[in-house]
């Protein structure tokens, strides 16, 4: 008896692994199907397994210049200044990709919410293309005089740095973050 239970257990075990199905993308077909159909834009994979959207994001509006323009926070310290605010922050000029151009450096934002040198500074926005949101992450002592945050002709704040390779470089930021 239990010889005849040790052979047919492996037998068991073959056949459930054999109903759980082949390398078949009909599943897969069927779902970017379905997303599509619900969604109105085609889906393809990330390379694993996550849905990626084609569909880019619409371009970003104008900010006015009593609205909030970017968010910055360490800890429970936070400071969200105004475009008008932001336009009034001590400037700095950096030659960044060959350009000088001119903005906040992330130093004076550290020091805005009371982040030191030790912090890691994560800055989130869109990608150059703006058609992806994207974070970039350094240690603050790396970056603080080195890289800039420079409002454009319609209120977005966007990335400089002579220390940050350029493809890092974010458009519209959305904030700043500093952690210990």
């Amino acid at each position: 008896m239990t010889r005849t239970w040790m052979l047919a257990l492996p037998a068991a075990v073959a056949l459930v692994f054999a109903a759980c199905g082949g390398d078949s993308n009909d599943d897969t077909d069927a779902d970017a199907t379905a997303t599509e159909a619900v969604t109105g834009s085609p889906v393809v994979s990330d390379g694993l397994g996550q849905p990626k959207s084609q569909a880019t994001l619409p371009p970003p509006t104008a900010v006015a210049d009593d609205e909030i323009t970017l968010a910055v926070v360490f800890g429970s310290n936070s400071f969200s200044p105004t475009v008008a605010e932001f336009r009034d922050l001590p400037k700095t000029e950096v030659t960044a990709a060959g350009q000088k151009q001119s903005g906040v450096t992330i130093g004076v934002l550290a020091e805005k919410v009371g982040a030191n040198g030790a912090s890691v500074v994560t800055i989130s926005g869109l990608r150059k293309d703006l058609k992806q949101e994207a974070n970039t992450r350094y240690q603050l002592a790396d970056i603080a005089s080195t890289t800039i945050v420079a409002l454009d002709d319609e209120g977005h704040v966007n990335l400089y740095s002579s220390s940050i390779p350029e493809g890092e470089w974010l458009k519209v930021l959305a904030g700043v973050s500093f952690t210990q």
